[in-house]
């Protein structure tokens, strides 16, 4: 099965996502805990921890509509790949009769 250009593109793309996200959750909860630990010691107001607490609540709203790659078309180049990766269809009668 050949793939276009934009597909395996799609593909690299989705690929690096998981990484990606892996180190955006690691700054978000360091900085989560920073903030925090901030607050509890008195060097940031409360108003300015919510401030924080809102932004990463926005973040992880906003987040995977900005930098994942687009459902539509890995559900296009998911469709493709399954038409050219269905086996041939097997006999019902040779189903029942082959041993599992």
């Amino acid at each position: 099965m050949d793939l276009t250009r934009k597909e395996l593109e799609l593909i690299e793309h989705a690929e690096q996502v998981p990484k990606r996200t892996r180190m955006t959750v690691f700054a978000a909860l360091l900085t989560i805990l920073v903030s925090f630990g901030l607050f509890y010691t008195g060097k940031m107001d409360s108003e300015a921890f919510a401030g924080v607490c809102l932004g990463f609540s926005l973040l992880s709203i906003i987040a995977p509509i900005l930098g994942g790659p687009n459902y539509p078309d890995i559900v296009a180049l998911l469709t493709k790949v399954k038409q050219h990766a269905n086996p041939p269809a097997q006999d019902p009668i040779v189903e029942a009769l082959r041993p599992k």
